[in-house]
């Protein structure tokens, strides 16, 4: 059972802003949309220790009890949710719950096997023996189904095998780890996997195994699958992924002499950004920016990726974490992408993680103001997408943490559509988290 982490102090205020995000949610007129908020709320609902709520809330909907995909969804988070806070066998009788409501069952499938790839050393033997004992059947039945209904094209069976071969080799299934990314290797080489031969098609799935093998430690058979790959894709993706997948398992010196390997300017950059991005999620700081040091500078007349300098810009950004000096960077960060004239886009991109950046530190003001620099824009398929909500609930967490909650509520009230509003209301939630 998922136990309480919010004070008693803030329970109250918790519960409220709970209810005020979910009735933002439910003013949301796009279907999509609302179910993926409704599954958000339900995630941080497990996430401060109320699961019982959670499901009562997420289950008391009609439209949640007669829509078998979306109850799936919903409970597929509750699980990842249950996983992150340590409570892998209460996950694993959410995901036993779930299973059978629908026939999309790879949301499910993912948090079966984070209790042995992200958190096997809090699950209990008992709990991990049967977390892979569900997942490894729940595979079979999976790509039974794929087979038996003739579909040409068997991308998804990859992805199965590569997440279970995760899975049994962090939970000490070495062998039949082995086994499944063999299984996936006899697929990439039968001509099943994509009947045309597409080379776009195979390197996806070439580079799917070879995270995986790098990931569990496997370097000399993520070459030998690099082998199998185009030329562009094992300089472009393949070798960037093993790189940084050696610095997820802590071989910092291996991955940065991995990268030595790599002459072509955007590859080594794209692996250097993903070894930053690793030492930050470990805590390393110091180190990723030391890291950051080592990526050629984009003003030096080479061609230039977009995409690739506005990952540079956005992974720099989220490694300002110092109150002092985080606002000298952040400003020479916005100065530089505004004087590259990028991509709107990405330019979009950047603004939010610069203005995470700021509210992360405190400095509120500062995010206000990037926030308003972003425009509401629409996706390709036309519907509205407002790019701002992730930023929204990092300026009221920030608010929250510093005792500003009025003017928290306040601002909320001021923005003009149920996602942001909603996200928002989510945002003063994690501040009380953060406060307990």
């Amino acid at each position: 059972m998922t136990k309480p982490v919010v004070s008693p102090i803030y329970a109250s205020k918790v519960s409220l802003a709970l209810q005020s995000a979910r009735a933002c949610a439910l003013r949301e007129k796009d279907g999509f949309l609302k179910d993926s908020l409704l599954t958000d709320i339900a995630d941080v609902q497990v996430r401060v220790g109320d699961w019982e709520g959670a499901y009562r809330e997420a289950m008391s909907r009609e439209d949640v009890r007669k829509d078998g995909f979306l109850k799936t969804d919903i409970l597929a988070k509750i699980a990842e949710a249950q996983v992150s806070l340590g409570d892998c066998a209460g996950a694993l009788s959410t995901i036993r719950d779930a299973l059978g409501l629908s026939d999309f069952v790879l949301s499910l499938f993912l948090p079966l096997c984070r209790i042995a790839t992200e958190q096997g050393s809090i699950a209990d033997k008992i709990t991990l023996n049967a977390a892979l004992d569900l997942a490894e059947r729940t595979s079979a039945e999976q790509l039974a189904k794929e087979k038996a209904a003739g579909h040409a094209q068997s991308s998804g069976d990859v992805v199965w095998l590569t997440y279970l071969a995760e899975a049994q080799a962090a939970g000490e299934r070495r062998e039949k780890a082995n086994e499944t990314l063999q299984s996936a290797l006899d697929l990439m080489a039968s001509g099943h996997y994509d009947h045309i031969g597409r080379e776009s098609v195979l390197d996806h799935g070439y580079t799917d195994i070879v995270i995986v093998q790098s990931r569990i430690g496997d370097i000399p058979g993520a070459l030998k699958t690099l082998e199998k790959m185009s030329d562009r894709a094992r300089i472009e993706n393949g070798m960037p992924r093993i790189a940084a997948a050696l610095a997820d398992i802590g071989d910092l010196s291996g991955a940065l002499a991995f990268v030595a390997q790599i002459d072509e300017a955007e590859p080594k950059t794209r692996a250097l950004l993903a070894i930053a991005g690793s030492q930050a999620r470990q805590g390393d700081r110091v180190g990723s920016q030391k890291t950051f040091a080592r990526i050629e500078p984009f003003t030096d007349g080479r061609e230039r990726s977009e995409y690739i300098e506005g990952q540079f810009y956005c992974a720099l950004a989220k490694v300002q974490c110092d109150r002092d000096s985080a606002p000298r960077a952040l400003t020479k960060i916005l100065q530089d992408v505004d004087k590259a004239q990028l991509d709107r886009f990405v330019t979009t991109a950047v603004y939010e993680a610069v203005g995470e950046a700021y509210a992360a530190v405190g400095l509120v003001a500062e995010a206000l103001q990037i926030f308003e620099r972003i425009p509401s824009e629409k996706d390709m398929d036309g519907r509205e997408k407002f790019v701002k909500d992730s930023l929204a609930r990092m300026i009221t967490k920030a608010h929250t943490v510093a005792g500003k909650v009025g003017a928290a509520e306040a601002w909320i009230r001021m923005l003009p559509s149920p996602s942001e509003q909603c996200y928002a209301w989510l945002g003063i939630v994690d501040g009380l988290v953060s406060l307990s």
